[in-house]
């Protein structure tokens, strides 16, 4: 079984992120949802896919609650996981979790999702492709 992280600010997110959680298939995924100002590294670093969501917060990129994973992100290794982003209000989020996630090692390619206004179909496709990048990665470990 593989272990999914969904960790999200601000607090409005946390319906899109319980979405998203639960379109998981919970018989591949153990999944943990946690705001992200009750988050930390080993919570990222204990999973097998990490999903981060976030929207701008006024002339901030990411929210306040964000700001100690995304400064710890710079001298971590997350090799072996993949990433998905997923946001709302914009796309200034994603672009900044690309940047910061880069030098990790974390698997992200175009895992952006855009998730205010996703149907069922474009986040079970998101879904479907996040899980198969991690059973890719846990066969080339």
């Amino acid at each position: 079984m593989f272990r999914a992280a969904v960790i999200y600010a601000p607090a409005d997110l946390q319906a899109a992120a319980e979405r998203i959680a639960d379109s998981l298939d919970r018989q591949r995924f153990h999944v943990l949802v946690k705001p992200a100002d009750q988050a930390s590294i080993p919570d990222l670093a204990a999973a097998d896919l990490v999903l981060l969501g976030s929207s701008a917060q006024g002339r901030a990129a990411l929210p306040a609650e964000f700001a100690e994973i995304a400064r710890a992100l710079s001298g971590i290794d997350l090799s072996g996981r993949v990433a998905g982003v997923f946001a709302a209000g914009g796309d200034t989020p994603l672009a900044v979790w690309k940047k910061a996630l880069k030098d990790s090692g974390i698997r992200l390619e175009e895992n952006l999702l855009r998730s205010d206004g996703a149907d069922a179909k474009v986040l079970g496709g998101w879904l479907a492709g996040l899980t198969k990048q991690v059973e890719e990665q846990a066969r080339g470990r």
